[in-house]
């Protein structure tokens, strides 16, 4: 359990769960993001419509809630719960809740008082591998938990395996569902970095676009290829490895063209430099291309021959588990 923040510090964190009338949850989240202390927000089903967390000096609160009521906003009421803890949970690092087919949600966690206290339920339930952010509340003997699962089906087994059968730990949960949109996050690559580098030559363009619209419709994934690069761009190179640098995944449209490319050689030697990228990077092999004709290097490489008939879910699979 890596802890990020405590009022200790004097750096204070609130969950605050706002009731709005439907449809206008949406509304209300981007109002949010006017107010700089809130780091997140994000429509959600159940008993309330939208979950914020906000972050700030120990009187930040009331001035939050002053811009919030100012608004005249359609919200019918603001609580908030005051946080001690903010940790991180073993899905803290990942990209998985950027797939548009991720499953997340906040599970609030009533502690079972007459036998363990919040500090141990916390520290047992910040292992339970889909938690990516933990909050523990002291005074309310509550700990909350935002998860995120790969689908509904792995949401319920964790709930009621990982998380209710913490045996004497956990009394009840109640379960707010987020809706993965509108939601945000105050946080610079959610906001521009792609999370996928797809390097092509400009021959393979067709195919190699058709593949980058499908896996953004398909996953929601910020997408990076050289199409993206500003026709004034002073410095096409220094571009593309700002783009390699900030994106976990790399992803290369291979074929006759791009092995003949220096340029195309080069970003692909690039990613494979460092024993990091070995496994998040994936060569998919256009149609056409005798595999003998890759190096050895390349070939030693995780492959995808795009003319086989599981060619497109082998390639979301590599998503979803890097992404883990």
């Amino acid at each position: 359990m890596v802890k990020r923040n405590d009022v200790g510090t004097g750096d204070c964190t609130w969950l605050l769960r706002i009731t709005v009338p439907p449809p206008r949850s949406g509304y209300v989240v981007d109002l949010l993001r006017e107010v700089p202390q809130v780091v997140s927000a994000a429509a959600v089903y159940s008993e309330v419509d939208v979950v914020a967390v906000v972050r700030g000096e120990p009187n930040a609160l009331k001035g939050v809630l002053k811009q919030i009521h100012g608004w005249h906003a359609p919200i019918r009421k603001v609580r908030t719960w005051a946080v001690d803890e903010v940790s991180d949970g073993p899905r803290a690092r990942t990209r998985a809740h950027l797939l548009k087919n991720s499953y997340r949600a906040y599970v609030v966690c009533d502690v079972s008082v007459s036998r363990q206290s919040a500090d141990y339920a916390a520290a047992v339930l910040a292992s339970v591998p889909a938690v990516r952010t933990l909050y523990l509340c002291r005074t309310r003997n509550r700990v909350v938990l935002d998860v995120v699962a790969d689908d509904r089906g792995h949401f319920d087994d964790v709930v009621m395996r990982e998380i209710q059968g913490r045996s004497g730990v956990v009394r009840s949960t109640r379960t707010l569902v987020g809706i993965s949109e509108p939601a945000w996050e105050r946080k610079a690559k959610q906001d521009g970095s792609p999370t996928i580098f797809l390097g092509m030559s400009v021959q393979d363009l067709q195919f190699g676009s058709a593949l980058s619209d499908r896996l953004r419709l398909d996953t929601g994934l910020k997408i990076w290829d050289y199409r993206q690069i500003p026709t004034a761009s002073g410095s096409w190179p220094r571009t593309v490895d700002q783009a390699m640098k900030a994106a976990p995944l790399h992803l290369y449209v291979m074929s006759e063209t791009f092995l003949h490319s220096p340029e195309c050689v080069g970003e692909y030697t690039r990613s494979t430099a460092e024993s990091r990228r070995i496994k998040d990077t994936l060569c998919v092999v256009e149609p056409g291309l005798d595999v003998r004709a890759i190096g050895v290097r390349i070939q030693e490489r995780q492959l995808v021959l795009a003319d086989q008939f599981l060619a497109y879910p082998k390639v979301m699979d590599w998503i979803r588990k890097r992404l883990k």
